[in-house]
């Protein structure tokens, strides 16, 4: 599966799951596959332009 389907279909089931701790694991991921990283305070992009 290509990064861009999997992003896709976890968009997906992030809308379909009410579980708030489901739902912020999943945002980690789908914000960590689409290059962001998360510091303690700020969540910025890893490849500046």
């Amino acid at each position: 599966m290509e990064k861009k389907e999997f992003i896709k279909k976890l968009e997906q089931w992030i809308k379909s799951n009410p579980d708030s701790r489901e739902l912020k694991r999943a945002m980690a991921v789908k914000l960590a596959l689409e290059g962001w990283v998360y510091t303690s305070t700020t969540m910025q992009p890893r490849f500046s332009a």
